[in-house]
């Protein structure tokens, strides 16, 4: 007999036998946590809390003992959730472990990150640890974009950090393969968070690349409001210093260029000059024919959900 194909197969021998034991073990460690868990009084206890203590213990099965804590995860926030409890103590330290036993395992993060940040009793109203998740997941998945879309959803919806937001989609949109409404959505937190030259940047880039006509039009439009409230908020500014000279706002916008505060009276981007009200508020013409210049109060749930409009 071959001494050399004997080894090798003793060796294959060996090697299976090994990798059962170790399987075997794996899902009897699984159970025993099981069992414990169910045996308790109380759904509220980790007997194990150690990300790196499970590894060891699963043998190397690490993705296995991801897939059951993921599973253990959403059954807890599914009773929590049935039960419009206001405690969910264990979900973050669940959601941990399960990230950290298997970081590439992107559903943790999506749907996870939301369980965490919805307000009780919709989830455990914790919406800083639900951005630390995600940005965990984003650091070990570079190039899920939607993990992004999932991190400017918090920040924006949950946090009102429009600049966050705006921050999260735009480097989203920049991963090959992220819908186009990605960069719609970094442009309409932008204008809402008070940056204008970066909402115009965002819209300006939108608006050339895109071959998508009611994109392309949207952008536009937003172009123009954003010409607009510059140019309100920069005529508001010369009225505002002309009433702390002279105790009182002008009556129009004709008064501060007789004051040679103005050269002359500038036009709005429909072509109409912008007006003075009598409370001293600085406005164009029109509004409706600047459809984004004077917004209902941003509602960041309609804007979300107007990204089904451009896809």
């Amino acid at each position: 007999m071959n001494v050399h194909s004997h080894s090798s197969r003793l060796m294959s021998a060996i090697c299976g036998v090994t990798m059962i034991a170790a399987l075997a073990g794996a899902i009897a460690t699984v159970r025993v946590l099981e069992h414990q868990r169910k045996a308790s009084k109380s759904d509220e206890v980790l007997y194990v809390s150690s990300p790196k203590l499970l590894k060891r213990m699963s043998l190397g099965y690490h993705g296995l003992l991801a897939d059951l804590y993921w599973t253990r995860a959403v059954q807890y926030f599914g009773r929590k959730h049935n039960a419009d409890d206001l405690q969910y103590r264990l979900l973050g330290p669940i959601l941990r472990i399960t990230s950290e036993l298997d970081p590439k395992l992107v559903v943790t993060y999506e749907y996870g990150s939301i369980f965490l940040a919805q307000k009780a009793p919709n989830g455990a109203g914790d919406p800083r640890a639900a951005v630390d998740l995600v940005k965990y997941g984003i650091q070990h998945n570079p190039d899920a974009w939607r993990l992004y879309y999932t991190l400017g959803f918090i920040e924006g919806l949950e946090l009102k950090d429009y600049q966050a937001a705006a921050k999260a989609f735009d480097e989203g949109s920049k991963i090959p393969g992220a819908y186009i409404w990605m960069r719609v959505m970094a442009a309409t937190f932008a204008t809402h968070g008070g940056e204008i030259g970066t909402a115009r940047y965002l819209w300006t880039a939108i608006f050339q690349s895109t071959e998508d006509t009611n994109v392309r039009d949207n952008a536009y439009k937003h172009l123009r409001a954003l010409e607009a409230k510059k140019d309100v908020e920069q005529l508001q500014q010369i009225s505002d210093a002309y009433r702390r000279r002279t105790g009182r706002y002008p009556f129009s916008l004709t008064e501060l260029v007789q004051a040679g505060d103005l050269l002359r009276v500038p036009n709005d981007p429909t072509g109409r000059p912008y007006r003075l009200e009598a409370s001293g508020r600085v406005s164009v013409q029109h509004p409706k024919d600047l459809p984004f210049f004077e917004p209902k109060p941003f509602d960041p749930i309609a804007a979300l959900a107007g990204k089904a409009q451009v896809q």
